[in-house]
């Protein structure tokens, strides 16, 4: 007697069989890439020992708790790599409120402002805290609402 199986069902154990453990990891030379389940995607390279997590629609686990989030803006990125980390953020609130609200939470989470550049149109802002992490934050209007981007870098070592 054959036995037949079917087409779907063949292409189910397939996919589960490649996603079973929960994540998926290429390698590329001295560099791997694994791609989680949840969206998380890590790289590492062997040679520098350096990693690259990132996610979208929210906080990369990992991310440095003294990085003020906008209260109810949408995460569209957040990174933590080697050497530091970044986040961008969309709101619809207006930009002089978003930028009122950075200036103080800052203070208030233990960065103080070492420049800034402001075109009317955007704000762009140097932060140090007193940990010796930099931080530069953007914030400008577009089309979508005001769009907020963070970068810190992690300390660099004295010489």
């Amino acid at each position: 007697m054959k036995h037949t199986i079917p087409l779907s069902l063949l292409a189910a154990v397939l996919v589960l069989a490649g996603f079973g453990c929960g994540s998926r990891t290429t390698q590329y030379g001295d560099t791997s890439v694994t791609e989680e389940r949840d969206g998380t995607i890590t790289v590492t390279n062997k040679e520098g020992g350096g990693t690259y997590q990132f996610t979208t629609n929210r906080l990369v686990e990992g991310f440095p708790e003294n990085v003020p989030l906008y209260p109810d803006a949408a995460i569209q990125t957040s990174q933590v790599y080697t050497g530091g980390a970044a986040l961008g953020l969309l709101t619809q609130d207006a930009p002089g409120a978003v930028r009122a609200w950075y200036a103080a939470e800052m203070v208030k989470q233990g960065w103080t402002e070492t420049s800034r550049l402001d075109s009317g149109e955007g704000l762009l802002t140097y932060w140090q805290n007193s940990s010796g992490h930099n931080g530069l934050l953007t914030i400008v209007t577009t089309e979508k609402g005001t769009e907020i981007s963070f970068l810190q870098s992690d300390p660099v070592p004295a010489p």
